[in-house]
């Protein structure tokens, strides 16, 4: 599951019409079986540590994790949740 962190997306615009921004979210996985959970959020975070990427010719975006793959809860039926987040920083040219 993938979930956007409350009250964390700051956007900052200028005069020119130009703005920059950051965003963060994480990943949840859930299993009964740990090493699996934590293997597939260490391939997300594998796949989003990226350098700047152009989306168009005035948009730039750049993803990098945050966190390691961190325990959050286990359940009565024995599934793990663990977790990992995502800065996502962007530019955007007037």
């Amino acid at each position: 599951m993938c979930r956007s962190d409350p009250a964390a997306f700051k956007e900052t615009s200028y005069f020119d019409g130009s703005s920059i921004g950051k965003a963060r979210f994480s990943y949840y996985a859930k299993s009964c079986d740990a090493k699996k959970a934590q293997d597939e959020l260490n391939k997300i975070l594998e796949l989003l540590n990226l350098p700047e990427i152009e989306i168009t010719g005035k948009l730039y975006v750049k993803c990098e994790p945050q966190t390691q793959v961190t325990f959050v809860a286990k359940y009565e039926n024995g599934e793990l949740v663990y977790t990992c987040t995502i800065l996502l920083e962007f530019e955007r040219s007037a």
